[in-house]
């Protein structure tokens, strides 16, 4: 009995190794899919948000609702009417 379990479980086993070459280059796939829209993601002009960094910088502007109304007028996720700014309607 012990031994037609073994070959049983063996033969899952083979069956499930063989499936791994397509599973793995499935995930391969999504991996570099993934870094991919990462890298647009970061590398979207890091220029333009670091001359950013630098005006709120020098100006002393340094909470993040201070730097998003003054300088990403487009985003509403800050009260501007807090810092002398007309918000949307």
């Amino acid at each position: 009995m012990d031994g037609a379990k073994a070959i049983k479980a063996t033969g899952s086993n083979v069956v499930k190794l063989g499936k791994a070459p397509s599973v793995l280059s499935d995930l391969i796939k999504s991996a570099k899919d993934a870094l991919a829209a990462f890298a647009d993601a970061v590398s979207m002009d890091m220029g333009a948000i670091n001359d950013i960094g630098k005006k709120a910088a020098a100006a002393k502007h340094l909470s993040a609702d201070k730097i998003i109304c003054e300088y990403f007028p487009e985003q509403d996720r800050v009260d501007k009417a807090k810092y002398g700014k007309a918000g949307k309607k």
